[in-house]
C-alpha cells in the first residue's frame, strides 16, 4: 500500500470496529428477546400463563407485539447508548430522509408488477394460475385505500427501524449491497424461525426454504432501492413491506410464500445482474462518499 492509503486504513479502523460492536450488539439483542419470548411461549406456555394470565390469541397479545417490535426497539437502545441523542435522531431521521418521487414508485410498485408480469406469463403459457389477478389489481388497491392496513401493520411499522434504518447503513459500511442484503436477508429470514413453530401464525404454516428465498430477494430488493432513495428506511424499508404483507392479506397467490419468493427472486436477479454487486452499477467510483448516505464497502 501506499502511504496515503495505509492512513486512510489507520483512520477507517476504529469506525469499523465501532460499526461491528454496534451490528454484534444489534443482532444479539434482536434475537434473544424475540427468541426468548418465542420459546417461553413455544415452550413454557402453562408456566407463563400462570404469571401474566392467558394469552389466548398469539398475535393480539402484548407478548406477541414486543417480540415483533424487537429490532425498532433494541435499535433505539443501542443508538441511544453508542450515540446519546445524536445517535437517536440520526435512526429516527432516517424516515425522514427525503427521496427521489421515482424511487417511491419503485418501493410501491416493483413487487406488484412483478407479481402482474408472472401471472400474465403463467396464463399465456398454461400454467397452474397461482396469482389471483382480481385480488391483485382489485382487493389488494382497495385495502390500500380504503382501510387502514398499510399503516398498522405490525411487521413493516415495527422492524423497519431496525433491518433498514439501523443495520442495513452500517453493514453498508463493512460490505457492498449485494453482501449487506443477502446477510441482513438471511438473518431477517432467521429471525422469524419462533413464528414457525407457534400454532395460530401464519408463519406455521409455511415452508421455510421459499421464505428465506423470499426474504434474502426481497432484501436485496430493499437494498438497491435505499442505495439509490438517499438511505431512506421508509422508502426502501418501511414501503415495500408492507406491500408485500398487502398483497398476503388480499390473498394474491394461492401457494404462500413459494409464488412470492419466485418474483422476488427474478426481482433481485434482474437487479443484480443489471447493477452488480453494489447495487449503484457496475461502473461505480465514490471517491468521495456523501455525508448523508451510508458509506459502503468496496464490491
Amino acid at each position: 500500500m501506499r502511504g496515503p492509503d495505509i492512513e486512510r486504513e489507520s483512520a477507517r479502523a476504529p469506525a469499523n470496529h465501532r460499526t461491528r460492536r454496534e451490528l454484534g450488539a444489534f443482532f444479539a439483542a434482536v434475537f434473544v428477546v424475540t427468541w426468548g419470548l418465542g420459546a417461553l411461549i413455544i415452550f413454557a406456555r402453562p408456566q407463563l400463563e400462570a404469571l401474566i394470565g392467558p394469552i389466548g390469541i398469539v398475535n393480539q397479545h402484548w407478548l406477541y407485539f414486543i417480540a415483533v417490535s424487537a429490532p425498532t426497539m433494541c435499535a433505539a437502545v443501542i443508538a441511544a447508548v453508542s450515540g446519546r441523542m445524536a445517535g437517536l435522531r440520526e435512526l429516527l431521521m432516517s424516515l425522514l430522509r427525503p427521496a427521489q418521487l421515482k424511487w417511491w414508485a419503485v418501493a410501491i410498485f416493483a413487487y406488484p408488477v412483478g407479481l402482474l408480469v408472472y401471472g400474465l406469463l403463467e396464463r399465456a403459457l398454461g400454467a397452474r394460475n397461482d396469482v389471483d389477478m382480481h385480488a391483485l389489481l382489485i382487493t389488494a388497491p382497495t385495502m390500500a385505500v380504503t382501510t387502514l392496513v398499510l399503516f398498522s401493520d405490525p411487521g413493516a411499522l415495527r422492524e423497519e427501524l431496525g433491518w433498514r434504518g439501523f443495520a442495513l447503513p452500517r453493514l453498508l459500511r463493512l460490505c457492498n449491497g449485494a453482501t449487506a442484503a443477502i446477510v441482513l436477508g438471511v438473518l431477517w429470514a432467521t429471525w422469524h424461525v419462533p413464528a414457525f413453530l407457534v400454532e395460530g401464525l401464519s408463519q406455521a404454516t409455511f415452508n421455510f426454504g421459499w421464505f428465506l428465498l423470499g426474504l434474502v430477494s426481497l432484501s436485496v430488493l430493499m437494498t438497491w432501492i435505499f442505495v439509490h432513495a438517499n438511505g431512506s428506511a421508509l422508502v426502501a424499508g418501511v414501503l415495500p413491506h408492507a406491500i408485500l404483507n398487502l398483497t398476503f392479506d388480499a390473498h394474491v397467490f394461492k401457494v404462500v410464500p413459494k409464488t412470492q419468493a419466485i418474483v422476488l427472486a427474478i426481482i433481485a436477479a434482474l437487479i443484480l445482474a443489471v447493477f452488480g454487486p453494489s447495487l449503484r452499477g457496475w461502473q461505480v467510483s465514490a471517491p468521495h462518499p456523501r455525508r448523508d448516505l451510508p458509506n459502503q464497502g468496496a464490491a
